[in-house]
């Protein structure tokens, strides 16, 4: 997500929207915040994301969700992608 809002708040809200496991921001351009949430398996927060930025009055400026393929979440539970 692409929001534009103060980089520590907009961090601190999205943390606490329920089935948030994760948050990584990072500055973009004109006082934007580029935002990547981790969720818990299955839950997508879109809607209540966006009715935060709504509700703080930070415009959100872009939304879109990313999907890990099976290959990428077995590497991730397994610890890694191993050894020769």
């Amino acid at each position: 997500a692409v929001l534009k809002g103060p980089q520590a708040d907009i961090e601190a809200a999205v943390r606490g929207l329920p089935g948030v496991r994760a948050v990584t921001t990072a500055p973009g351009a004109d006082g934007t915040v580029e935002v990547k949430v981790e969720t818990e398996l299955g839950r997508d927060i879109r809607e209540e994301l966006s009715l935060l930025a709504g509700t703080r009055r930070w415009p959100l400026l872009a939304l879109a969700q990313d999907t890990m393929s099976l290959e990428s979440m077995f590497i991730q539970l397994t610890g890694g992608g191993g050894g020769a």
